[in-house]
């Protein structure tokens, strides 16, 4: 029994995979060299557009990433000065007090 379930499921896929080959063929037999060269410059444009947006996407969002890590940047170094600004400020004043 399962030699005929096999043997059904195979006859199926040999006649679909006949059917299929048969219209490539045709297909391929409508076209001239001037048509597949068309069609080879329309694909590789496509391609060259798309990735090219994908490359300007890609670029932009690590342009972003590195002006948000020169904020923080900024940031952490602003707070360090105005830390060390403080600091030099309250010993000035306890070495003038120390003075007085």
């Amino acid at each position: 029994m399962p030699t005929r379930v096999t043997s059904t499921v195979m006859d199926k896929a040999i006649s679909t995979s006949s059917y299929a080959f048969s219209g490539v063929t045709a297909a391929g037999g409508m076209l001239s060299l001037n048509n597949i060269a068309l069609l080879a410059g329309i694909f590789f444009a496509a391609l060259t557009f798309l990735l090219n947006v994908w490359y300007q996407r890609r670029k932009a969002r690590i342009a972003e990433e590195l002006a948000q890590l020169d904020r923080e940047f900024h940031e952490a170094r602003m707070a360090s000065l105005v830390e060390n600004v403080c600091e030099a400020v309250n010993n000035l004043s306890e070495t003038q007090n120390a003075k007085d």
